[in-house]
């Protein structure tokens, strides 16, 4: 949850930042976007895993196995 929840913060910062971006420095812009970046990464990587998992749960074996028995 806590994940998450930085995550919401992040998105508040970012919105934020988009309505003022003319008075951010440099400096301001590449911490935000390391924030997005560290925010970011365990999320997708946490979502590739389940994808994977779900997509090798889902695709057959041995498809050639399959084929054989059928025809």
């Amino acid at each position: 949850m806590k994940r998450y929840q930085r995550g919401v913060d992040l998105l508040v910062d970012v919105l934020d930042a988009a309505d003022h971006v003319e008075e951010l420095t440099h400096d301001e812009i590449r911490r935000l976007l390391n924030e997005v970046a560290a925010v970011l990464c365990p999320l997708l990587q946490r979502e590739a895993e389940v994808s994977l998992r779900q997509e090798q749960f889902s695709y057959p074996r041995n498809k050639r196995a399959r084929q054989t028995t059928r025809g």
